[in-house]
């Protein structure tokens, strides 16, 4: 694939991504927190992420430990 077939095949790919989040969304929507992290510096955006980590939603409820899923768009870098 070359060019004009690649960003196609990206566009796709990303439309499809966008379809599954949004279905992600309405099925957990109470259980989600959003974060942009444009811009921000690794170091900043673990912080951040601890400290959210760290929140409970029901102040009596039993301390679990945390559940992340970190989605984000192909090649938008979640790994790292």
């Amino acid at each position: 694939m070359f060019g004009d077939e690649i960003d196609a095949q990206a566009a796709l790919c990303l439309q499809e991504y966008k379809t599954n989040l949004e279905g992600v969304k309405s099925s957990f929507n109470q259980f989600i927190v959003e974060h942009d992290v444009t811009g921000k510096e690794q170091k900043e955006v673990s912080k951040e992420l601890v400290r959210m980590l760290n929140l409970r939603f029901k102040p009596n409820a039993p301390k679990r430990p945390p559940r992340a899923l970190i989605v984000g768009p192909p090649g938008s870098g979640k790994d790292t």
